[in-house]
């Protein structure tokens, strides 16, 4: 079952799926959970998913021409253990629905060059590549800077 992140219930879970999703990452404070809407997959009452967004004006002329409201997805969390299972397209999938609730008609994402499984859901979501950058400083587990992957789409 995909639902909204319910703050001060479902913090603990969320932080300990992240640390086991993306060991290397900084842990994200308490308050980046509400701020940022998060979607939650729970299995049989634990929770092996989750997925955040933020929905604001175009950050660039360009954007600004595919509408007044963007979807910028950051990230989708499966428990190793519940990897290759469809869990990641559903997470991407719902994540894509809450936007367009909020009045977003263009999704932004970004993903690892070696992320395959993240760009294999944005290929099945028929999204476009839209260009290439070098992630640096910007997140601190990324240390020798890498390759990223932008993507972008109508909803």
């Amino acid at each position: 079952m995909i639902r909204r992140y319910v703050e001060g219930t479902d913090l603990e879970d969320v932080q300990a799926l992240h640390a086991r999703a993306h060991p290397t990452w900084p842990k994200r404070e308490a308050a980046w959970w509400w701020s940022h809407p998060t979607l939650v997959l729970e299995l049989d009452g634990v929770v092996v998913g989750s997925t955040s967004m933020a929905v604001s004006l175009p950050a660039t002329p360009q954007l600004a021409e595919w509408g007044d409201a963007v979807l910028y997805g950051h990230g989708v969390s499966v428990d190793p253990e519940h990897r290759g299972q469809g869990y990641g397209l559903e997470l991407a999938e719902a994540r894509h629905l809450a936007g367009t609730a909020l009045g977003a008609k263009l999704f932004v994402g970004m993903t690892w060059k070696a992320n395959r499984a993240m760009r294999a859901i944005f290929d099945k979501q028929g999204l476009q590549r839209w260009g290439q950058i070098v992630v640096t400083g910007a997140y601190p587990h990324n240390d020798p800077p890498a390759d990223g992957l932008l993507y972008i789409g109508r909803l």
